[in-house]
């Protein structure tokens, strides 16, 4: 096999990591259960390699003579020339093909990705020799200098290796596929990376124009975005065999319009330059920072691309260069005769748009401006995008729910004949016949056949029983009661209701409701006071921090109008509200931070819901029993009850596991972070652990860290927390001193890509061990009897989760999928289309009914417990079904989706500085330059500074940000 690659162009950070890597457990022989099997099919397309025959690999130098340095030379300026190029995308691509073009190779069997790679299947220039360099100078557009770029050769592509690695062979673990795995890929993308490919391509999705929409283009000019259909599509090194993944997508783009229209629709008319029409700083560049714009009056072929920095402050009319003296308008109307003398054109009281950059400004009137197509909007589509009957989430959702009898005839159609796999419909390959011969590759049609193996569900056990689980992977509550429930709430029971922006008046909506809490267990038989108040939310255009001061002081009134009600303090309040993500993170935020109240809301939309109908015998019968029923256990949950309990056999106790025992702290972590236009504003990292070996209670941690940064800074200290919060449990529910400790910690990681797998096990994992350490030192000097012998170390597992991802699976034949669209509940692939050096699996742990039903991704980074993979495989998909607000197995194994409502909490929180309408800073940041036009000059404010602002963090000598009276209820579900 030959030698890795020398780690050149990494950072010494990227170099820990990839050599963390190396300790990933090996691949093992994968006992599965004993089930039946099920014949099923991926979407991975086989393809074979002929290691002996030779590709080759040559690396693009641009010559540094060639610059798109984003400069408007102004009257009487001279440019400055940078040393280096820098070039955009686009504009390298341009530069790429005119290289091409003048240098033409030997032949047409080769493939670039016009950024900096080109393969070929024989030489392109020459006899090549390692580190050969063939200067190709090419010209450029619009310039007569010629640019000095170079052809380097820098080998073979190594598939030789690669077939070897997929076979099983791992005696060099340190080898990197990802190198030849580009190069296939850029291969498969020959046509598709080409000037004949019509449609548009982002990464490693395409878009064919013969899936637009001809309607919704028709309408573009009435459209912030359009939907738009299209394919993944990426080599992956599968077990015994290479794959090419193919999958549909759907994408939001920015619609290619005027730049003034778009800005029209999002934001209304225009009413002068300080018009209401205009929006302020941030939420420009909220929606249109980046977004790559032409000017209409270029007389360039093609159009320079420019990327909008920010909106000016001033009219086109009175708009002038950093020099303050030379006007814009005079500039243009100069150097453009296009634009004439038109006194109304462009329209002197619109604003100008900055493509240049802070310290070198390059402006032109937003009413010239165009954008460019092709550009994916990666923001969720809120409700407050939707404008002229259009609702782009319901569009989105429309267009993607497709189910496996319809997406994968797509895929055969529309998907395989561009990149050159074969087609069940026989259509044409966009390449030539034997192109994938020539480079010694072999695609094969078909989706991959693989074996998969369904786990039976878990038992679901409440206080009087276990549930009947149906085959949607689902039961109901009807004669269950929770497994426990708070007392003392129980006998003095109070249902607290506020109502935002109006009253719903009249028992009717509370009386299945009291009647389901009643029958669950949580309220007695006791009477009912039910207390009303009513809370009109702020005015939308006050910035903030205002909306929040207000809302805080509105909803403190209201608590104190509660209490007063019933001379007793309020312990939870239901809240019904518009929906509104902007109220529903104020009310959150209160409840959390403020009041120290678990808040239960409830969508004015679904209030009909809560209707029902009273027998002759009194007996309340709910008219939608299962809404009823999930309410209920939010109450159940957030008061510190615990719904239910699992149990995986009928011989196992409760919080016993299979190859694991008793005593198992699961954690789940995840971090989110702050949109890319948001200066400043840090990334949120959660934990989540269980309290106790019985335990489905998951508490949490929350810190603030660097933006953007991936791994988790304070994972020691949130690690010490969780153990903290076991060890006090235990104490509480009289567990011998020597178990008071957990024995085996299964830590489950969200939110990391392929490439960050080191990154946990260098970065995070020695933070597993320190908390331990930490929590232990919590008790040194104590004198305590309760702590394990000092050798004593918990067994540990790292399993990082993946939602995002490319793998669908389905039945093979298309009978079945048009009468049971999706596979059963509890389905597992291992083998086929996994890893061929370490262990993963996917698994589809929940029943969908809606499209082509979404598994998730696992991989084993570390073990050192005595579980098999199997065990660990099967513990996965039991933790789906401990969910404590549905009544139904998760999609997710439960600890790692609970991170990622913590997260989606702590966002809430921080909604000021993420989606804000004016600048925020934190109110302790004071640095002297902090603003200029309206952005942040760095250095701005860092993590501290938001921590330390009790407008939106409010830890105070605590560091996780919510009230201490709720550190030990799950408030965040």
């Amino acid at each position: 096999m030959a030698a890795p690659a020398p780690p050149g162009g990494l950072t010494q950070q990227e170099q820990h990591w990839k050599a963390a890597e190396a300790n990933i457990p090996l691949r093992t022989p994968v006992a599965t259960p004993n089930v039946p099997p099920q014949n099923i099919e991926a979407n991975y397309f086989a393809c074979g390699i002929n290691p002996n025959t030779t590709i080759h690999r040559y690396s693009i130098t641009i010559g540094a003579n060639c610059s798109n340095h984003q400069q408007q030379v102004q009257p009487n300026q001279t440019p400055n020339v940078p040393q280096t190029p820098r070039l955009t995308k686009k504009a390298k691509r341009a530069l790429i093909e005119q290289l091409l073009a003048s240098n033409p190779p030997n032949h047409n069997f080769w493939a670039c990705d016009y950024d900096s790679l080109i393969i070929s299947a024989q030489p392109l220039y020459g006899n090549p020799v390692v580190g050969m360099v063939t200067p190709t100078p090419h010209p450029r557009t619009g310039s007569t200098t010629m640019v000095t770029s170079t052809v380097t050769y820098i080998g073979v592509v190594d598939t030789q290796s690669l077939q070897q690695w997929v076979n099983g062979n791992h005696a060099n673990q340190n080898w990197d596929p990802s190198p030849v795995l580009k190069a296939l890929n850029i291969i498969t993308y020959k046509f598709i990376s080409g000037a004949a490919f019509q449609g548009g391509v982002v990464g490693k999705k395409f878009y064919p124009q013969t899936l637009v929409n001809g309607a919704m283009e028709a309408n573009r000019n009435n459209r912030l975005f359009t939907i738009r259909r299209g394919f993944f599509s990426s080599m992956r090194a599968g077990d015994r065999s290479v794959f090419l993944n193919v999958n549909n997508t759907t994408s939001a783009f920015y619609t290619a319009i005027g730049l003034d229209r778009w800005m029209w629709l999002k934001w209304g008319p225009f009413n002068g330059a300080q018009g209401p029409g205009f929006p302020n700083a941030a939420e420009f560049q909220r929606f249109l920072r980046g977004v790559q714009v032409t000017f209409n009056h270029s007389q360039q072929t093609p159009r320079r691309q420019w990327k909008i920095f920010s909106l000016g402050t001033v009219p086109f009319s009175a708009q002038t260069f950093a020099n303050g003296v030379t006007s814009v308008e005079t500039h243009l109307r100069t150097k453009y005769p296009s634009l004439g003398n038109n006194p109304t054109f462009p329209d002197p009281n619109l604003r100008c748009v900055n493509v240049g950059s802070r310290t070198n400004p390059i402006w032109y009137p937003m009413d010239c401006l165009t954008i460019v197509d092709w550009q994916p909007y990666t923001r969720t589509l809120d409700s407050d995008l939707n404008h002229n009957g259009i609702d782009y989430s319901r569009e989105m959702l429309r267009i993607s729910t497709m189910i496996p009898s319809v997406s994968k005839p797509l895929i055969e159609r529309h998907a395989l004949p561009y990149v050159g796999f074969p087609s069940s419909f026989n259509i044409p390959s966009s390449l030539p016949a034997n192109f994938y011969q020539l480079f010694g590759l072999a695609p094969q049609g078909g989706f991959a056949p693989v074996r998969s193996v369904v786990f039976p569900p878990p038992r679901v056990v409440y206080r009087n029983g276990r549930a009947t689980v149906q085959h949607t992977a689902s039961w109901d509550m009807r004669n269950r009661v929770f497994h426990t429930s708070p007392p003392s709430f129980a006998n003095h029971p109070t249902l607290d209701i506020i109502y935002i922006g109006g009253n719903f008046n009249g028992p009717n909506h509370t009386n299945s409701l009291i009647a389901g809490l009643r029958n669950y267990g949580v309220f007695s038989n006791n009477p009912i006071a039910v207390q009303r108040a009513v809370v009109n939310p702020p005015a939308n255009h006050l910035t903030p921090t205002q909306y929040r001061q207000q809302f805080v002081t509105a909803l403190d009134t209201a608590r104190t109008t509660l209490e007063n009600s019933h001379a007793r303090q309020v312990r939870l309040i239901m809240v019904v509200l518009p929906r509104s993500t902007k109220i529903y993170a104020e009310v959150k935020r209160w409840g959390d931070c403020i009041a120290g109240l678990p808040t239960v809301c409830v969508d004015q939309d679904n209030v009909s819901k809560l209707k029902s109908n009273t027998q002759p015998n009194g007996h309340v019968v709910s008219n939608n029993p299962r809404f009823v029923a999930n309410l209920c256990m939010k109450f159940n949950l957030k008061l510190g009850g615990q719904n239910h309990t699992l149990r995986v056999s009928n011989s196992a106790p409760p919080g016993t596991f299979e190859g694991f025992g008793d005593r198992v702290m699961f954690i789940g972590a995840d971090v989110t972070h702050p949109g890319r236009d948001v200066d400043g504003c840090p990334s949120i990292a959660c934990v989540v652990a269980t309290d106790g070996h019985a335990s489905n209670r998951y508490l949490g941690s929350a810190r603030l860290q660097t933006g953007g940064q991936e791994y988790i800074s304070d994972l020691e200290g949130m690690i010490r927390e969780r153990l903290l919060a076991w060890h006090s449990k235990a104490v509480s529910d009289g567990i011998p001193p020597r178990e008071r400790w957990p024995r085996s910690i299964v830590f489950y990681r969200d939110g990391v890509s392929e490439s960050q797998y080191g990154m946990v096990l260098h970065k995070e994992f020695p933070q597993i061990q320190s908390g331990w350490n930490a929590a232990w030192a919590s008790f040194a000097g104590a004198n305590r009897n309760d702590l394990p012998p000092p050798a004593f170390q918990p067994s540990k597992v790292i399993v990082v989760v993946t939602k995002r991802h490319h793998t669908r699976l389905s039945r093979r034949t298309r009978q079945d999928n048009a009468n049971l669209p999706n596979l059963p509940s509890g389905t597992l692939v291992d083998s086929t289309i996994v890893s061929p050096s370490y262990d993963e699996f996917y698994l589809q742990s929940h029943h969908s009914a809606l499209g082509t039903a979404r598994c998730t991704h696992n991989v084993i980074l570390e073990n050192t417990s005595t579980a098999t993979t199997a065990q660990i495989e099967k513990l996965t998909n039991d933790l789906c079904w401990s969910g404590s607000r549905a009544l139904c197995s998760l999609s997710v194994c439960t600890p790692a989706r609970y991170a990622d409502l913590l997260c989606t909490r702590m966002r809430a929180y921080l909604k000021p500085t993420l989606n804000t309408r004016t600048p925020f800073i934190p109110q302790s940041f004071n640095s002297p330059n902090q603003q200029a036009g309206g952005n942040l000059i760095q250095p701005g404010p860092t993590p501290a500074h938001y921590a330390a602002d009790t407008r939106i963090w409010a830890a105070g000598q605590r560091r996780n940000p919510w009230h201490q009276s709720l550190e030990n209820v799950m408030f965040y579900l």
